[in-house]
């Protein structure tokens, strides 16, 4: 283990876990949330393609559910991110509210009317990283978890020592 940097008045760690079935260990801690850095005013689609790497195919079949703060995403490139914000992704769900919440889905109209902040709504502070809490579910955790884990993930020390004890 390798103290990486401090922020504010936690120390952030660096761990390097070889061999065995490392992801596994994490399939709890991905579907109930993990810490990411992204940079200020990224979008959904920032955040996705250019910031995790992942191809187009994936983020437009792959990735079926997109909630921002419970709130469905259709439009990845104008939905923004901030310190806080809760990104729970998905594969495509099986039945009629997973057609209603899928994203671009032409029963959108059944939802309620609230709709993720756009770029153009968000404030003009700046700062070097906000922190987004991203949830896992499905298939995505065995396709995304290991991109998150190359990047960097921030967990709580008590979920850090349970997922290293699991």
């Amino acid at each position: 283990m390798n103290f990486a940097r401090e922020t504010g008045n936690k120390m952030v760690c660096e761990l390097v876990l070889e061999g065995g079935d490392v992801l596994g260990a994490f399939f709890p801690w991905f579907q109930g949330g993990v810490w990411v850095y992204v940079a200020p005013k990224t979008t959904v689609a920032e955040l996705l393609i250019d910031q995790w790497r992942l191809d187009r195919e994936t983020v437009e079949k792959h990735i079926g559910t997109l909630f921002l703060n419970g709130i469905p995403v259709d439009d990845v490139a104008s939905a923004c991110l901030s310190e806080g914000d809760v990104l729970a992704l998905s594969g495509p769900m099986p039945g009629l509210a997973g057609a209603i919440l899928r994203k671009n889905s032409p029963l959108a109209g059944l939802r309620h009317g609230q709709r993720p902040r756009k770029i153009e709504a968000m404030s003009t502070a700046t700062c070097a990283s906000v922190r987004v809490h991203v949830k896992l579910f499905n298939r995505l955790i065995a396709e995304l978890g290991p991109v998150l884990l190359k990047r960097g993930i921030l967990l709580e020390r008590n979920k850090a020592v349970q997922c290293l004890k699991d």
